[in-house]
């Protein structure tokens, strides 16, 4: 398992991740950028390379996007979250080409990611595409942020409930967006209004399909520590099975 613990200002985070029993390698990707309120988690599709390679472009283009800032640059909230868009724009882009040249069939990734604002560290935003999730955790209770975008959901907001009876488990819970799959990116943003003490959970499916939200709940509340947390949320995701790779991002906020 990798892990990362940081903390600036009023944000500390942590991060780990682990292959899990199934997977030949990990497609999982994440980032911290503390010092710019940035953070992300990313879940690659495809198999073997083409998953891993995706994920990762995501991540090296907000590293890189972020740090090309002049040296003095005054960030804003908009302005984090104009660049976090721009880089999920240009990181589209580099893995739907890239899909191109090598004739992959298919080949993307989820994407979550939070930005917070420097003058207002409690109010924070969340970008999203795919299934990989956002909630926070307040006073004992774990709220969900994001909606996956699948097949079922999409059906769902249309009012077409009716018409799910003729698809498959499968299909129904197939990703209807992702990063680098077509020339197109939609992401969604969600705001976060939060209070003192509040952790903001990033992750990808391989915790979810493993943990439910109870049980999450009960792992954050039951220690103080960000590192703590992050540790046993993976390690009881990997004891249930680990039938994914799991990646777990922690944020909380003074």
């Amino acid at each position: 398992m990798k892990s990362e613990t940081g903390k600036v200002g009023a944000l500390e985070y942590a991060f780990g991740g682990a292959k899990g029993f199934v997977r030949a390698n990990n497609e999982d990707n994440c980032i911290g950028l503390c010092s710019n309120g940035v953070f992300a988690v990313a879940d690659g599709m495809g198999g073997g390379e083409a998953g891993e390679i995706a994920s990762d472009l995501i991540m090296d283009t907000l590293r890189k996007g972020f740090a090309a800032l002049e040296p003095g640059f005054r960030e804003t909230f908009e302005s984090r979250r104009n660049l976090m868009q721009a880089c999920l724009k240009e990181a589209n882009d580099e893995i739907f080409e890239y899909s191109v040249r090598n004739e992959f069939n298919v080949m993307g990734s989820t994407f979550v990611g939070l930005v917070s604002d420097p003058e207002k560290p409690r109010r924070m935003a969340v970008c999203y595409v795919g299934d990989s999730r956002a909630y926070y955790f307040r006073d004992g209770e774990l709220v969900q942020v994001t909606e996956d975008h699948t097949v079922h959901n999409d059906f769902i907001r249309a009012g077409r409930e009716a018409e799910l009876g003729v698809l498959s488990q499968k299909a129904q819970q197939a990703l209807s967006r992702a990063v680098g799959v077509g020339r197109v990116v939609e992401e969604e943003w969600v705001e976060l209004p939060l209070h003192r003490g509040d952790i903001v959970l990033l992750c990808t499916d391989g915790l979810t399909k493993m943990i439910d939200d109870e049980t999450i709940a009960r792992i954050l509340g039951s220690t103080s520590s960000l590192a703590g947390a992050c540790s046993a949320l993976l390690s009881f995701a990997l004891s249930s099975g680990g039938r994914d790779n799991v990646t777990v991002l922690l944020v909380r906020v003074e």
